[in-house]
């Protein structure tokens, strides 16, 4: 049965977010800042509209969400974070057209209303997860200046200054990023459960060290994912086809919908998995037979290794090929 108990929406903006209490068919709507004294004054008007506790909808969108989201947690409050791609296909199902701030809150309550029985609640990472994000999302910044500088110092550049200039600061960011890597290595030493979970993941075919840290990095808790599916649209590995009759067949693709960096991190090892992992080389075999092209092969096996992923983790136990189903929960 579908809960009727009062449900709140939030459509998180930088400067703004919108609210949207729904209690059965009567709404309030509200405007709040996204800040501290912002988020302090929305909470005494939840409690002045008698919701001491209760459940709080809002979409992961970028980490505009995460300051507000920890704030109603300590509250007392539920908190649901969900999957932007989750709230898209809500709307196109319920042929939704409207897109305004309070018209996205809506929504999102609507959305917490109907399938509140299929939501985890969300909770905030450990102190140490948190450490771990910070330092690998710095890591990926300096090793995307390296190859930004590497590029300019291939376009050609003559004047020997700038080369010079170029060169020293492609050395200074190697010695930072090898710094750095070792700084998480000591972080991950000290941290038992972070450990225990790269560990497990590295006994996936495919799935190396440097994956593993990138996805621990994003995914603190994987319990927040209710099946293998729902993970991997969090990485934005959900399949997109475009079909239309008979006529209008155009190759499936990946949503992009979801985290990048998550999704970029599966690439690499999906090709080493199409060559030493049994579940992914047999995938491999019947999508070939059946006529996919190499990319689309590619892009299963990134949604593959994500639904092994979830269920190493989620059963807290090490990669087995010969017991599959254990892995491809509710997929």
């Amino acid at each position: 049965m579908k809960t009727e108990k009062a449900v709140v929406g939030i459509d998180i903006s930088k400067a703004n977010f919108d609210v949207c209490i729904r209690r059965k068919r009567q709404e309030i709507h509200a405007v709040f800042e996204n800040h501290n004294q912002g988020h302090r004054v929305f909470i005494k008007w939840l409690k002045k509209e008698g919701l001491n506790q209760g459940d709080i909808c809002m979409e992961a969108t970028g980490s505009l969400w995460q300051d507000l989201a920890e704030r109603l947690y300590d509250e007392g409050y539920q908190v649901f974070v969900v999957n932007p791609f989750r709230i898209k296909k809500f709307r196109e199902h319920q042929l939704h057209t409207n897109k305004t701030d309070m018209e996205d809150a809506r929504l999102i309550a609507r959305f917490c209303q109907k399938e509140a029985e299929d939501l985890i609640p969300w909770r905030p990472m450990s102190e140490e997860n948190k450490q771990l994000q910070t330092m690998v999302r710095r890591l990926e910044e300096l090793k995307q200046m390296k190859q930004n500088e590497e590029l300019r110092l291939k376009d050609g550049i003559k004047t020997m200054i700038v080369c010079q200039d170029l060169k020293e600061h492609i050395a200074w960011l190697n010695q930072r990023i090898k710094n750095l890597e070792t700084e998480i290595d000591e972080h991950i030493a000290r941290c038992p459960k972070i450990t225990k979970n790269m560990r497990l993941l590295i006994t996936i075919p495919g799935i190396g060290k440097t994956t593993a840290i990138i996805i621990l990095a994003e995914v603190a808790y994987i319990g927040e994912f209710s099946k293998a599916s729902h993970f991997a649209a969090y990485c934005g590995l959900n399949p997109s086809r475009n079909t239309s009759g008979t006529s209008v067949r155009k190759r499936s693709k990946v949503s992009k919908q979801g985290r990048s960096g998550l999704r970029k991190c599966f690439y690499m090892p999906a090709l080493v998995a199409l060559k030493h992992n049994p579940m992914v080389i047999d995938l491999d075999k019947r999508m070939t037979a059946s006529g996919h092209v190499r990319m689309e092969v590619v892009v299963a096996a990134m949604k593959k290794l994500a639904h092994q992923v979830y269920g190493v983790l989620k059963n807290q136990t090490p990669f087995d090929p010969d017991f599959a189903a254990k892995y491809e929960i509710s997929s």
